[in-house]
């Protein structure tokens, strides 16, 4: 936590840290409590990552149909929403840089129509901090799932698509690239 806040540099005396401790060393570092957060033991979100044309959604519609699971795709609900994304997400970019959460408080609602459900996919999560915000505030563990195929198989995959942010996928793929590395570190499989 102490990192995360370091490398986003914010100043250590602006941050609140909100929580439920469960521990004495836990309830020194928090300054707000709040109600219970655990986890809803019998439903989770499985959180698919990768690069573009890694075939995330191929999985996930795969899984979606197969195992009659809503899937919640990122980039399509973002759209949908009217968010301004920027040809290839730059402009999303931007706005996760000033607020990591920002994706997350916009699907929040999304998947929270989803609450009768045991399992929830999202298709196209691009950051840890899009993760952690969906899975503390649903009380859902998430299980990242990190998609990745041989690259010049990926680019040839891009070459035949028909997304318009596709030309621009050397863009795309360093803009992102961050926060997918740091996604694969913590992914489940």
């Amino acid at each position: 936590m102490f990192r995360t806040m370091q490398e986003l540099g914010l100043p250590q005396e602006k941050v609140k840290i909100r929580g439920n401790p469960k521990t004495e060393i836990a309830e020194k570092i928090i300054d707000e409590v709040v109600p219970d957060g655990d986890p809803h033991p019998e439903k989770v979100i499985i959180g698919i990552a990768g690069k573009a044309a890694s075939l995330k959604s191929f999985l996930a519609r795969g899984l979606g149909m197969t195992h009659g699971i809503p899937v919640i795709q990122i980039g399509k609900e973002l759209k949908r929403m009217g968010v301004e994304l920027g040809v290839y997400g730059e402009k999303l970019y931007q706005k996760e840089h000033q607020n990591p959460f920002v994706v997350g408080e916009l699907l929040h609602p999304m998947v929270r129509r989803y609450d009768k459900e045991k399992v929830v996919i999202i298709d196209g999560i691009k950051t840890p901090e899009t993760a952690l915000f969906l899975s503390f505030t649903t009380k859902r563990p998430m299980f990242i799932v990190f998609v990745e195929i041989d690259e010049e198989l990926r680019h040839k995959a891009i070459s035949l698509r028909t997304d318009p942010d596709d030309v621009y996928a050397e863009q795309r793929d360093q803009l992102f690239n961050q926060g997918l590395q740091r996604l694969k570190e913590k992914a489940w499989c």
